[in-house]
Parts: structure tokens; C-alpha cells; sequence
């Protein structure tokens, strides 16, 4: 069906319109100029344990001035940018992130909706428990997509389908180097391999990783994060923001519904066709 076809390529992120333009559009000629002159000289280590590393980068600012910025880095960091190879995009993500869509047409699985899953977990570095997506690091020789299919069934024990993959960003560019994909991913619950259900604890002390596995309604996933942050535990930025942008989704269907007619959006029709495709 086109149209189910336009509405999934719109949820993969499809941008055919703004390929027609140029990159520069949005930018004055000012404003070019400086982000062209402005680039990475050198990097040097200032101090390294086994999973981090601290770099000084020498670099020619936007205004044309040498000036110096310290980050972190993994280590190792297999898409360490340096003075050779400046263009990160060439590079894989250091990491993927899956946000699953799950689905099934069985009574027995019980699903009145599609759902997706969140991954709670300890975090030293903030101290709390945090709640995030099934997630991991791309190992050496591995893409991002085979990746995603490896942690997710890792921390899940579930096996799905990568219907998109999203462009490489960054965590946190004002102070690291870190950087991530996200997958969506579409998992098929009446599979053979998935009839198991979904883990509810995963514990690998040898990875030291302990985490609780938890099913939410797409519609209530926004509500479900502002639940889990009241209570205490961090929320991922990005799956924050695939909430925010869901309850912005819903929002606004809700008031062209009231005020035109549209359609409201059906999260079982948008599974539907996911599937589909």
C-alpha cells in the first residue's frame, strides 16, 4: 500500500525534500566561512586507564585563534578522530541503541497495543539507577545493525528485525568524543524464537551487568518515564526524546481531530504496517 509505505518511510527518517537543498542553505555566508576555517590541528593524551582516556585537542577556532579543549574518550576508540581523518561520518558509531517495536496478532501474548522495551540498570557515574534502551557497544569488525540485533537479544532474549537505522550522533560534544545510532527495531512476538516472552532480570555478574527488562504501551511511554524519574532513577536523553516526540505525535493528531476530523494516530494501524513492510 503507498500510503502505508510513505507513513513508514516518514518514521524511518526519510528526508527526500531537504536532499533537493543545499547544506549550506541555512547558514549565511558569515557563518560558513567561519565553520570552514574552524578544525581540529592535533590531539595528544594526557592520561589513560583501561576504559577512558583524557585528550587536549590543539585546534583553529571559528574566529581563526589557536585554542585547546580537553575530552574523554573510550579506550580503545575506534573512531578517534585526529588531524588525518577529521570526517567522523566516515566512521561506525561507537555504540547502538534499539528501540524495539513490539507486536503480535496471538491473544495469548496479550498485547492490546504495540510496545517497546526499557532497560533499567545501576550507573556508577551518576550514581543511580537509570532507565534506557536495550543498548551496547559495536564491537571491532561488527555494524551498527548487527550489533543492535546481538544486545538486544543479549539483554532481552528477544530476536528482531532492523526496519531503520538512524544517522550517527553524539552523547554529550562539549566534552566527549562518544557517539551513537539508533535502531529501530521490530519484533515480531508470534515468532518461534520469541514465544519465550521477554526476560524480566538479566544477571551476567561476569559482565557485571544487572538489569530489569520492562514492557510499555507505546501510548504510555511518556507518562511511564515521568513515573520512573519521580521515583528516582535517570532517564536516557534519548529515550526521553522518542517519548517527547510520541506524546507531541499524539497531541497534535488529538487537536486536528477535534478541530477537522483527522484521523487520531493508531499505534496498532502504524504496527500494522511495520510489519508490513
Amino acid at each position: 500500500d503507498s500510503k502505508a509505505d510513505d507513513h513508514v518511510d516518514r518514521l524511518n527518517g526519510a528526508q527526500n525534500n531537504n536532499n533537493k537543498n543545499d547544506n549550506n542553505a541555512t547558514m549565511t555566508p558569515s557563518a560558513n566561512a567561519a565553520f570552514e576555517s574552524a578544525k581540529v590541528d592535533s590531539v595528544d593524551v594526557l592520561e589513560s586507564t583501561r576504559f577512558l582516556t583524557l585528550e587536549r585537542i590543539s585546534y583553529t577556532s571559528p574566529f581563526n585563534k589557536q585554542r585547546q579543549w580537553d575530552r574523554v574518550v573510550r579506550t580503545p576508540q575506534p573512531s578517534a578522530i585526529t588531524a588525518a581523518s577529521p570526517n567522523l561520518q566516515e566512521q561506525e558509531s561507537d555504540a547502538v541503541a534499539c528501540f524495539c517495536i513490539l507486536t503480535s496478532s496471538s491473544k495469548s501474548a496479550r498485547l492490546e497495543e504495540p510496545e517497546t522495551i526499557l532497560v533499567k540498570q545501576f550507573r556508577p557515574a551518576v550514581g543511580a539507577v537509570t532507565v534506557e534502551l536495550p543498548a551496547g557497544l559495536v564491537d571491532a569488525g561488527e555494524s551498527a545493525t548487527e550489533s543492535a540485533v546481538r544486545e538486544l537479544e543479549e539483554e532481552t532474549g528477544l530476536v528482531g528485525n532492523v526496519i531503520a537505522m538512524c544517522p550517527m550522533t553524539y552523547t554529550s560534544p562539549g566534552m566527549s568524543l562518544e557517539s551513537i545510532r539508533l535502531a529501530v527495531v521490530h519484533v515480531d512476538l508470534d515468532e518461534e524464537k520469541n514465544r519465550g516472552g521477554v526476560k524480566t532480570v538479566v544477571q551476567r555478574e561476569q559482565e557485571n551487568e544487572f538489569l530489569e527488562i520492562e514492557r510499555v504501551p507505546l501510548s504510555q511511554l511518556m507518562h511511564r518515564l515521568n513515573q520512573l524519574s519521580q521515583s528516582g532513577c535517570g532517564v536516557f536523553t534519548g529515550l526521553h526524546s522518542i517519548a517527547f516526540g510520541i506524546s507531541l505525535t499524539c497531541a497534535s493528531q488529538q487537536t486536528a481531530q477535534l478541530e477537522n476530523g483527522a484521523p487520531t494516530l493508531n499505534f496498532q494501524t502504524l504496527a500494522d504496517m511495520i510489519a508490513e513492510r
